[in-house]
């Protein structure tokens, strides 16, 4: 566990607001992927328009966009998990019943 963190819902207002931080900068993260993969993928595809950009951007910098936000995404999930670890480890016996 990161820090000695449990699951968010029992815990102090603190984690609490560390949970919150983490999901609204997840889907933050999530949009960012989101966004940049039509952009990648529609408006400039590879072998497209020589030279076209979307927003005065062309495709390489959408793609670091991309790469950046779903690496920043990959670590937020992580955060995300280990806060709610104490959750993970009932699930067993919830799905038992």
């Amino acid at each position: 566990m990161i820090g000695g963190l449990g699951q968010c819902v029992s815990g102090s207002i603190d984690r609490s607001k560390l949970c919150a931080y983490v999901n609204i900068l997840l889907l933050i993260s999530f949009l960012a992927v989101v966004a940049s993969s039509v952009v990648i993928w529609v408006v400039l595809p590879a072998g497209g328009l020589r030279g076209a950009t979307f927003l005065g951007i062309r495709r390489g910098p959408w793609t670091d966009v991309h790469l950046v936000s779903g690496a920043v995404m990959a670590v937020l999930v992580v955060v995300h998990l280990t806060l709610h670890v104490d959750y993970l480890k009932t699930l067993p016996a919830i799905a038992r019943r």
